[in-house]
């Protein structure tokens, strides 16, 4: 049977009154060594705060709802472990919603958030489309559950926002290419509804741009930011032989990638370059370890949750969108050719 605060006050012989300011950190006026009589008598017992009861008090349940498209991908479980280390030393807990890509899903999962009464949302969109979520955002705000969307976000939406300058990022990629004399570079896109895929996409063009180096749509294969499709996708871009390097916009399908080519008998970063996006951990440990674009994603994330905690904190509401910038993990996944080609 749980120990009740009442058990405890008994025991050291106290009101439930003081015994619930001197657990709760409140101030009360209560000498040291009773303070501390309590706290020892708490422990010893094993008492744990009646969490429910907590809430009806203070009108908080110290919990955070995030929702990731894609549990599986490497870049989305680092997101999770970065938000809960910092949640946890905030001392609130975490419930984790995964929707798959399904943006029915994840409307469904804000409203079951909402109607868990978490204190604030931390979401990862799936779709370019706004209009989609307007509803249930409304229905957050009216609720007064704070929301911050991480990743990639729609700007038109009345929200604040924390994430990556996707565009900078993929032009960071190919200009890496361009510079060691590639001409001929392949991209292997995401999907049509991701935000980050756009952006990533118009880097690729506006480094190319830049360059001189006229666009060519056949060089653009479209992919879904999974592994699969990276490696189906490799057989495709061998049929043209005159591609020396590929910028895929995920770290996902460049390992896809990778393995296609490997298995062909092309040698990464002698025959093929390939540059990724996102730096997960295995890009480091393969044989050729990967160049990719690294996202900062701790900082992403633990800015996610310090505005989130302020907002949950009532500081003031509004939009404010907070981007951080990408940068170049070069490492032996792209050759240096003598002159452009």
């Amino acid at each position: 049977m749980s120990v009740l605060l009442k058990d405890v006050a008994e025991k050291v012989n106290m009101s439930i009154t003081t015994v619930s300011l001197v657990l709760n950190g409140k101030p009360v006026r209560v000498s040291e060594k009773k303070r501390r009589l309590i706290l020892k008598t708490a422990s010893e017992m094993d008492y744990k705060p009646n969490q429910a009861a907590q809430s009806l008090v203070t009108k908080k349940t110290m919990t955070i709802g995030l929702i990731i498209p894609d549990i599986c991908n490497l870049f989305f479980s680092e997101f999770v472990k970065f938000v809960g280390e910092k949640l946890k030393a905030q001392n609130y807990y975490l419930l984790l919603c995964n929707s798959n890509h399904f943006v029915d899903e994840e409307i469904n999962q804000m409203e079951l958030l909402r109607m868990k009464s978490v204190d604030g949302m931390l979401v990862i969109f799936s779709d370019t489309n706004a209009d989609k979520y307007v509803g249930e955002l409304e229905k957050l705000k009216r609720a007064n559950i704070p929301i911050v969307i991480m990743d990639q976000f729609e700007e038109s939406l009345d929200v604040k926002g924390v994430g990556v300058d996707d565009e900078l990022g993929g032009y960071l990629a190919t200009r890496h290419l361009i510079e060691n004399n590639h001409t001929h570079i392949a991209c292997i896109t995401g999907p049509d509804y991701a935000f980050s895929s756009a952006k990533r996409f118009a880097g690729y063009c506006r480094a190319l741009e830049e360059a001189g180096i006229p666009f060519n749509k056949d060089y653009v294969f479209k992919g879904d930011f999974k592994f699969a499709s990276g490696e189906l996708l490799g057989a495709e871009i061998l049929k043209r032989k005159e591609i020396t390097a590929v910028f895929a916009e995920n770290d996902m399908m460049a390992l896809g990638l990778y393995r296609a080519m490997t298995k062909a008998g092309k040698r990464i970063g002698k025959d093929i370059s390939i540059v990724g996006f996102d730096d997960i951990l295995y890009t480091s440990m393969l044989d050729v370890p990967l160049t990719t674009i690294n996202q900062n994603v701790q900082d992403v994330a633990e800015n996610a949750v310090s505005l989130l905690l302020s907002m949950v904190k009532n500081q003031p509401l509004g939009r404010e969108i907070h981007y951080t910038r990408p940068h170049l993990v070069e490492r032996d996944s792209v050759a240096r050719l003598e002159k452009r080609r």
